[in-house]
Order: C-alpha cells, then structure tokens, then sequence
C-alpha cells in the first residue's frame, strides 16, 4: 500500500521491505537510527520495534516486516464516510496522548484542517475506495504532513463513542448504512467537544484506586468504566486497544475539554 501511495506522490516518511535489507548497515544509512520495525498486517502499536545501529539487529530475509524512518511528531487522525465514491462526512481526532488521549474533533486552525481533509480525500481518491469508512492516520511533522496508514474500518480507541457525543449522531448507524449503500444524515455542526481517556497506567499491581467517585460525578462526563480492582495485576499492554478502563467526557469548548482531562489526569 505505501507503495503505491508513494507513487501517488503521498508524502510519507522513507520505508523499505525488511526483506529487501542486504546490509544493517545499508538500513540504517537509507531510514537512520533508530529505525521502526513492524508487522505489515499489524496496528494499534502491536508488533512494533525501534531498532538503533548499536544493538547490530537481525533483518529477516523471508518476513513479512515493513522498516520505516523514525518520526517523532505529533499524530491524528481522520474519519471519513464514503458513500457512492463520495465523501459525506469526515472527523479529524487529535492524539493528545497517543494511545492514551483522543480529542474529537480536533482543534486545529483553518490551515492545517484543510491540509489534512485534501491529504485524506487524495489517498481515498488513489485507492480508489468508494464505499463504507476509513481511519486514515497523519504525522503532523515541522516541514508538513506526512501520510501514516489507513485502514478502511471504524476506528479504535472508542473515538466511536467520542463521535456520537461531539457530532450528535449514531456513528455506528453510518457506518452500516455506508456499508450497505444506504442514505444517512449527517450532521453540519459540532454540539460538544469530546475526550477519550485510555487507562493504562503500566505493568504493576493495584494497590488503590483514589479520585473515582470525584471525576464520575462529573456533569460532563458521558461514560466512565473501571475493568480491574484492588489486587489485580496489570500486564504489559500490547496494542491500543488493550486497557483497563476509559472515561469519556464532553465540553462546550475546547479549551473546557483540555481542563476537565487535566482535572481527571490530577484526581484519578
């Protein structure tokens, strides 16, 4: 797929099969280091390494692994709709906190969301989707946009949930009727501005839970859900869609929503 979107002219970071490595050494003078490492058919954060020079890796002849250039950069992303080889609604998301804090929709200036919907309305056009949802995800680098993946499904990281109550629709109602080449209404304007915190706080044990009962009374809180207890063990996550527990709240601001998840990131 990077492929053939780079031959589309989609910026994107510099990448090679892992297969094709003949040298670490040429690897590292083409991406730098470090480098990343990942299964071509993973996502949500599985499946990943960053390699340097210094550890002298093992590059795998027969698998299946892409490499990429390291970025360090913010990221977001963008929801889109697509009925009839037309786009009817997009969301762009912000990564606050990757894996951890999605702000939707995002706040961004004019600019920079108009960049990001004709970034997205390229890569679909190039692929050609013409039906159901995409989640395409963006690097917002110093020098520009830089493409990261889509995958044509609903996105993780109940930016689902976060949909409904920023936009004041079913997202998940869409989402069939674009599946099944239905008609839906979409809406022209935003009612809140929504936050989905993950909560992952590490590998540990539980020894208390301090500041629940504080931040789930909160009125702007929409859901709030704790999976584990007292006494249980956390294990390493894995993916983005591994967690113990999220909260969900909406503001009539932006700048609403930044205080309220800084005033559950400092009870909770």
């Amino acid at each position: 797929m990077k492929q053939y979107l780079f031959d589309y002219d989609i910026p994107m970071t510099r990448f090679m099969a892992e297969s094709s490595v003949v040298t670490p050494a040429e690897a590292f003078d083409y991406l730098g280091t470090p480098l990343v490492r990942k299964q071509r058919t993973a996502y949500g954060g599985r499946s990943f390494e960053l390699l340097s020079a210094e550890q002298n890796p093992v590059f795998q002849k027969n698998g299946r692994n892409i490499l990429e250039k390291f970025i360090s950069a913010p990221e977001a992303s963008i929801e889109s709709f697509i009925n009839h080889g037309e786009i009817r609604f997009v969301n762009t998301t912000s990564y606050l906190e990757k894996r951890h804090v999605n702000l939707v929709p995002a706040a961004f200036d004019d600019a920079l969301q108009a960049s990001m919907l004709a970034l997205n309305r390229k890569v679909i056009e190039a692929l050609r989707i013409n039906w159901g949802m995409t989640h395409l995800e963006v690097y917002l680098g110093e020098n520009g946009l830089l493409f990261g993946e889509i995958a044509q499904r609903p996105p993780a990281g109940y930016i689902m949930n976060t949909m409904q109550y920023a936009w004041g629709f079913d997202p998940w109602e869409a989402f069939v009727a674009m599946e099944l080449g239905g008609d839906f209404s979409f809406p022209r304007t935003v009612v809140a501005y929504s936050c989905a915190e993950i909560l992952h706080p590490g590998v540990g044990h539980i020894d208390a839970i301090r500041g629940e009962q504080l931040v789930k009374n909160h009125a702007n809180v929409r859901e709030f859900k704790l999976k584990l207890k007292i006494g249980d063990i956390i294990s390493k996550r894995e993916g983005a869609g591994q967690d113990i527990g999220y909260l969900l709240h909406a503001s009539e601001t932006p700048a609403a929503r930044l205080a309220l998840h800084q005033h559950s990131n400092r009870n909770l």
